[in-house]
C-alpha cells in the first residue's frame, strides 16, 4: 500500500469526486481501541459505498495493520490530490505523519496511541474545514490519552469547536428519532449546578430548535427540557435551579422556541416514554441524558456536534478496548453516523428556513 503522509501545515487540494456522491472523512480515533476495525468494515459496507465516496484519515500503517490482521476484503491506497475517487472496492487513505516506528498494541493504553488520534482529528477537521470532504466522522478515541499527547481537550467536541473556529458546540445524541441535547457534556458531576445559568440554558434550547429545523429538517419543534433536582425542585425544598434558571431560561425562548415546555422530572419523564411526544429533549448534564437514550431506543447511537460550520458525527460508543484485537466489533453505530452525517450534510445543503416535521 502506498502511503500518503500529511503535515497539518500544508494545504491540501480539493478531492474531486466522480459523479455526485459525497466525499466523507472517516477518522480512525485511537489506534489500540476498536475505531480503526470499525471504521474498515464501515467503508466496505454497501450501504457507506452507495452513498458517498468514504476517505480514511489516520496513521496509514494501522489501517493496513488491522485490515491484513481480519482479512477485511477492501483495498486501501494513496489518495493523490485532485484524483477522482475511483468506485469500486479501493478506499483512499489520507495520512498522518505518525509517530516513527509506531505500531499498533490493541487494548493499551498510551501515549503515541494519543498522538496518533489527535493529528488524525486535527487532519480530518480540516479536510472538513476547507471543503475538502463534506461531512467528518470520528472514530473513538480515549480523552486521557488524547490529554497526554498534548491536545488539551476534554473530548473531541470541544477540539472540533475549537480548531473549526466556531461558538460553544452543541452535544447531541440520536437514537432514531430519539434526540437529547446537553446543556453540560463533559464536566464532573459536582460542577454542573455552578455552569448552569439562564443564558446556558436558554441558548442550548435555541441552537438545539435550530439543529433540529437545518439538520433533521423538523418543521416546528416540540422539545422537553429536563429538571436539574429530584421531582423538578419540589418547589424549591429539593433545589433552586429549576425555579431560578431553568423556568426563566424557557421563558425566554419561548417566543422564538413556542414548542418548549418543561422543566420535568427525569425520572418520571423517561419512565413514562414522556419522550416520544418530543422531537427533541435537553438534559441539563451527561448522563441524564445519555442512559436512557442509550437504553431506551432501538438503533445505534449517534454522537452529532452541532452549531458547527462542519458536519461532524461518531458512533455513540468508546473505544472498547476490552475488545479491541478480537475482530468481534459492531460497525453498526459507526453505519448510522456516517449516514446521519450524510443526511445532516444535504439538509443543510437545501435548507431554506423551512423543514417537514417527523
Amino acid at each position: 500500500m502506498c502511503v500518503c503522509w500529511w503535515n497539518f501545515s500544508q494545504p491540501v487540494e480539493k478531492v474531486r469526486t466522480a459523479g455526485k456522491r459525497p466525499v466523507l472523512a472517516l477518522t480512525g480515533g485511537d489506534p489500540n481501541g476498536i475505531g480503526p476495525e470499525i471504521c474498515l468494515k464501515a467503508v466496505r459496507s454497501p450501504a457507506v459505498r452507495s452513498v458517498c465516496r468514504p476517505v480514511l484519515v489516520g496513521d496509514p500503517a494501522v489501517f493496513e495493520y488491522y485490515r491484513k490482521k481480519y482479512r477485511i476484503g477492501i483495498t486501501l491506497r494513496e489518495a493523490s490530490a485532485g484524483e477522482p475517487l475511483q468506485a469500486g472496492r479501493t478506499v483512499p487513505v489520507i495520512g498522518i505523519q505518525g509517530p516513527r516506528g509506531f505500531r499498533p498494541t490493541p487494548g493499551a493504553l498510551t501515549r503515541s496511541g494519543g498522538l496518533v488520534a489527535g493529528r488524525s482529528l486535527e487532519l480530518g477537521i480540516s479536510l472538513c474545514r476547507d471543503g475538502i470532504t463534506d461531512a467528518l466522522v470520528t472514530g473513538p478515541l480515549s480523552k486521557s490519552n488524547l490529554n497526554a499527547a498534548g491536545f488539551p481537550f476534554p473530548g473531541q467536541t470541544e477540539m472540533i469547536a475549537r480548531y473549526s473556529r466556531s461558538g460553544p458546540p452543541l452535544m447531541l445524541l440520536i437514537n432514531g428519532d430519539f434526540r437529547v441535547a446537553l446543556v453540560t457534556a463533559h464536566v464532573p458531576l459536582r460542577r454542573v449546578p455552578p455552569l448552569l445559568t439562564v443564558e446556558r440554558v436558554a441558548r442550548t434550547i435555541s441552537a438545539f430548535h435550530d439543529a433540529l429545523v437545518a439538520d433533521f429538517r423538523v418543521r416546528r419543534p416540540s422539545i422537553a427540557v429536563l429538571a436539574l433536582n429530584p421531582h423538578a425542585g419540589e418547589g424549591g425544598l429539593l433545589g433552586s435551579e429549576e425555579e431560578g434558571i431553568i423556568v426563566p431560561a424557557i421563558r425566554s425562548v419561548k417566543r422564538r422556541v413556542p414548542g418548549v415546555s418543561g422543566p420535568f422530572p427525569a425520572d418520571g419523564f423517561f419512565g413514562n416514554r414522556s419522550g416520544d411526544s418530543f422531537d427533541g429533549i435537553v438534559a441539563m448534564y451527561h448522563d441524564q441524558g445519555l442512559i436512557p437514550v442509550k437504553i431506551l431506543g432501538f438503533s445505534p447511537v449517534v454522537n452529532v456536534t452541532a452549531g458547527l460550520p462542519i458536519v461532524r458525527t461518531s458512533p455513540g460508543h468508546g473505544t472498547a478496548r476490552d475488545i479491541a484485537g478480537a475482530g468481534k466489533a459492531d460497525p453498526s453505530s459507526m453505519i448510522s453516523a456516517v449516514l446521519t452525517a450524510l443526511t445532516i450534510a444535504g439538509n443543510r445543503r437545501g435548507h431554506a428556513g423551512r423543514g417537514r416535521r417527523r
